[in-house]
Formats: structure tokens, sequence, C-alpha cells
């Protein structure tokens, strides 16, 4: 199963390698991700295996990208399961990381467009909208002598006579 994740890298581990059973030397590094613009960001640790990766890549902590990560779950020899995520891609965002984490990305585009609309005869102030008539009630509830209140008169579709309901009189 294929997914990206975009964020910032928070922590960096050391780079491990070795050789495997077969004789093939390896080489592997984890980096801890951190979700972007949330109350309660998410943080996953993902993989990155092969030193020519590891030298293509260059994920530095503090950046901002996007792992296109494949997810592998594994079975221990004790019989517990494990998820591992092997980063196969990273991406690296157009604009700066610090315009990227204050969410001001397209702000500049943003501006220049509002300001070519107004050149091709867009209002510069958007209309606004209409004052709401206030409709004539009496708050709080009118109360006769005894405390009980007065009814009055509906104000709204007209006469009592069209209602599909019978009117209390």
């Amino acid at each position: 199963m294929n997914v990206t994740f975009t964020g910032k890298i928070i922590a960096a581990g050391q780079v491990q390698s070795g050789t495997s059973q077969n004789g093939t030397q390896w080489s592997s590094c984890e980096y801890v991700i951190e979700e972007l613009n949330q109350q309660y960001p998410a943080r996953a640790v993902i993989q990155v295996y092969g030193s020519d990766k590891l030298q293509q890549f260059n994920i530095q902590v503090g950046e901002i990208i996007t792992a296109h990560i494949g997810l592998k779950a594994h079975q221990s020899k004790d019989g517990r399961w494990f998820n591992q995520l092997d980063c196969w891609k990273v991406q690296r965002p157009t604009a700066q990381p610090q315009q990227m984490q204050q969410g001001q990305v397209y702000a500049s585009q943003v501006g220049q467009n509002y300001q070519q609309g107004a050149q091709q005869g867009f209002q510069q102030n958007p209309p606004q909208p209409a004052p709401i008539q206030q409709q004539m009630q009496n708050f709080p509830p009118q109360v006769d002598a005894n405390g009980q209140p007065i009814q009055q008169q509906a104000q709204y579709g007209g006469q009592q006579g069209n209602l599909p309901f019978p009117a209390n009189n």
C-alpha cells in the first residue's frame, strides 16, 4: 500500500549499515515526520533504505517534504506484527518552507489576482448584504396581571383561515 505524507522532519536517526545474509551491503536511516498546520499533528517514523537513496534524498531536520511511503507489515519471531514505512520518493515544495508553515504559500499570488480582477472591472469592495429588517416582536413576551402570556397575532402568511390546522380562537 502506498501513501503520501507531507510534513516537517523533526528528528533523524543515525545511519545504520551492515551486510545481509546473502552478503549484500545495506544502509538505512529513520526520520520522524510531523503533519503541518494541525491542532494535534500526527507523527510517523519513516525509513529510507539504500545509500543511493540516502544521498539522493539528503533529508535534513527542519525541512518540509512530501514523502511517498510504502506500508508493509511484518511478523516478528514471537508472532507479533509491526508496520514498516519505507520512503521510496521525496518531493520538496516549490515555495519557501517558512511560508508553508505560516500558511502563506499563495498569499502573494492571491493579492496579484485580486488586483488584476480590480483592473478588469471587478469591485474592490465586495457588496455588503442588505440589513436584515427587524420583525415586530415583543420580547420578553407580554403577560397579563395573572402572569399568563398575552396571545399575539401571527405576522406570517396572512389570514388565519388559511392555516392547515384548526386555529385556537
